[in-house]
């Protein structure tokens, strides 16, 4: 057999390597041992903190002889509310249209007045404000009895009455859907609302 020879400057290289693979093994070997104890000493033993306290209460000398007045719930009356009016209180500003020594979109405040108990009516002039009203209902026929300035209408639904209202469906409950323009506006029998 023949035995395989190096080179004079590879054969030094060889043996400068060797304490070097040592050390980084031993490093290794140190390393995995300082590990494994510290994962496994969790370092929480338990230590004497003592005799732990009681909580100390203290007693009045002399309890109360009357009773605090307990408070009482009150309900408070809830009702049906359109979700398509005004809110309560509300109150619109109006665009005022632009004359000679005015800029466009000037805008004028309401004016502070007297206000009425009940659900607060939108504000609308008088050359503009429509109310509709709705008589009846029929679910079955889609079909609604609605009253437009005290003018009664018999109407189906899609038909178009009083030249800008028209009636979409007729709900459950004695409801019905209109649109006046763009504006939405559910009702039941009974209820009106006040559009412009």
């Amino acid at each position: 057999m023949s035995q395989q020879t190096l080179p004079p400057g590879a054969q030094q290289e060889a043996k400068n390597r060797r304490p070097l693979l040592v050390v980084a093994l031993l490093a290794v070997v140190v390393l995995a041992g300082l590990g494994v104890y510290l994962l496994t000493s969790s370092g929480g033993g338990e230590e004497d903190l003592g005799p732990v306290p009681a909580p100390r209460t203290t007693v009045s000398a002399k309890p109360s002889a009357t009773a605090a007045p307990t408070p009482t719930a009150t309900l408070q009356q809830v009702t049906n509310k359109n979700p398509f009016g005004p809110l309560p209180g509300a109150s619109r500003a109006t665009t005022a249209a632009p004359t000679s020594g005015t800029t466009a979109g000037a805008t004028t405040a309401p004016t502070a007045g007297t206000t009425t108990s009940g659900a607060a009516a939108p504000t609308a002039s008088a050359a503009t404000a429509t109310t509709l009203q709705l008589v009846s209902a029929n679910q079955a026929e889609q079909t609604a009895v609605a009253k437009v300035n005290g003018k009664r209408y018999d109407v189906k639904a899609g038909q178009t009455f009083a030249k800008s209202f028209q009636m979409y469906a007729v709900f459950p409950g004695g409801c019905a859907g209109f649109l006046y323009g763009d504006q939405n506006i559910a009702l039941c029998t009974g209820s009106s609302t006040v559009v412009g």
